[in-house]
């Protein structure tokens, strides 16, 4: 509406405005929209805005009609294309996007400090971040991620010699920078197709203000009007569609799966003594079980990233007469990549909780092993959430700890 596309009357927009500054929060389900446009969810706005259903004033829930009591506000009457105006958007859809957006940035960060005390814990080889390995192949969000986490490792002890030292590490490290770096770029490709669709009218008809026609034919003339009050275009449109966005999102929900699976297979290497030349399962002489059947919690949820990463944008059936023969399910594509990352959260968490044991037991075995001051900083600032597992304890509490330090954490 703000674009200037819809025609609806000032006072709708002004109600929106309302709404925020009294903390008026109409109710509407959470359900119901195929994804070509919000369409029968977001009538429960109209609803608000005419006095009638149900709306959070305050953070209480109640009738409308009380709350703009209370609130000192008046319901609007609807003409013309108000109505259509408010529900022919995909504002809910929109709106998880935005959600999403934020959420997947902070885990992006994270993921590259997560890694690189993940690839210190195992001792592994930083030459598939090399200057020169980049140049060989320079896709950006490799790239990019590459030199993000060298900078990251800057001061390491993996940057000296040790002998010792495995000249391939398994993919999941190897990779590293490659499965990183494609996150990234899918969330900088999401980012600008969602400042597209946040700063456009997807409404329709659409409405060009002041716009004139440059054509004889009839089909496009006839959409233009050169009235007293408006002169201008009022046009039928397809731009109700989110199918350039809700497809990038599902595959970014294949990109979350693949990190999920990878950060799940270093946690299950750096369990094992073969790479990290370590104890079995990181335990101590005072455990018995140490790590080892906690591998299953990691393992369960990169399982289920991997189940939602599926497609459900075509699952759908014709509506509407069979007009609408078309659909996305983006509110459904929306909540299955926000479930995938809070899930990516608690396996980078479980990643980074089995990271920093390892660390414990090389810092016993050489108290002078140099972390680099980027990981130094994570790992002291973990283990005031968590502590080192000198004793088998019950770790969910630590699991959960652990995703929700790596949500904040700065």
């Amino acid at each position: 509406m703000l674009f200037g596309g819809t025609g609806v009357q000032t006072k709708v927009v002004n109600m929106y405005k309302t709404f925020l500054n009294k903390d008026i929060i109409p109710t509407m389900p959470s359900q119901g929209s195929m994804g070509e446009a919000d369409i029968t969810i977001l009538g429960h706005i109209g609803l608000a805005m005419i006095g009638e259903g149900h709306v959070y004033y305050k953070g209480k829930k109640m009738p409308t009609k009380e709350a703009f009591e209370k609130a000192g506000v008046k319901k609007i009457s609807l003409f013309g294309k108000d109505a259509l105006s408010i529900i022919s958007s995909n504002a809910y859809s929109g709106a998880l996007a935005g959600l999403a957006l934020d959420e997947m940035k902070q885990l992006a960060n994270i993921s590259k400090y997560v890694y690189a005390l993940s690839l210190e814990a195992l001792n592994g080889n930083i030459a598939p971040m090399h200057t020169e390995t980049q140049k060989l192949r320079p896709f950006p969000g490799y790239v990019g991620a590459a030199k993000k986490i060298n900078k990251i490792l800057e001061g390491s002890y993996l940057w000296e010699k040790d002998t010792t030292r495995a000249l391939q590490d398994p993919l999941s490290y190897r990779d590293g920078a490659y499965i990183l770096g494609t996150l990234d770029t899918s969330i900088n490709k999401l980012d600008n197709l969602m400042k597209i669709q946040w700063n456009s009218s997807d409404d329709n008809p659409g409405v060009a203000i002041g716009a004139v026609s440059k054509s004889d034919r009839y089909q496009e003339k006839k959409v233009y009007v050169n009235g007293k009050d408006f002169k201008g275009a009022v046009i039928p449109t397809a731009n109700f569609e989110p199918m350039p966005w809700v497809v990038e999102f599902e595959a970014n929900a294949i990109v979350l799966a693949h990190n999920s699976l990878a950060s799940a297979q270093r946690s299950n290497k750096l369990l094992k003594p073969q790479f990290t030349k370590l104890t079995r399962f990181l335990g101590t002489k005072n455990t018995v079980h140490a790590f080892g059947a906690m591998q299953k919690p990691f393992v369960s949820l990169a399982a289920k990233n991997q189940a939602l990463a599926n497609p459900i944008s075509l699952n759908y059936l014709p509506v509407a007469g069979d007009i609408e023969d078309i659909a996305t399910n983006a509110p459904e594509v929306l909540k299955r990549v926000r479930k995938q990352i809070d899930n990516l959260y608690h396996i980078y968490g479980m990643e980074l909780l089995i990271a920093s044991q390892a660390i414990d037991l090389r810092l016993q075995k050489n108290p002078n092993l140099k972390l680099s001051a980027e990981t130094e900083k994570m790992y002291n600032e973990f283990r005031k959430v968590v502590d080192f597992l000198e004793y088998d304890r019950p770790l969910t509490d630590d699991f959960r700890n652990a995703a929700k330090f790596l949500k904040e954490y700065k």
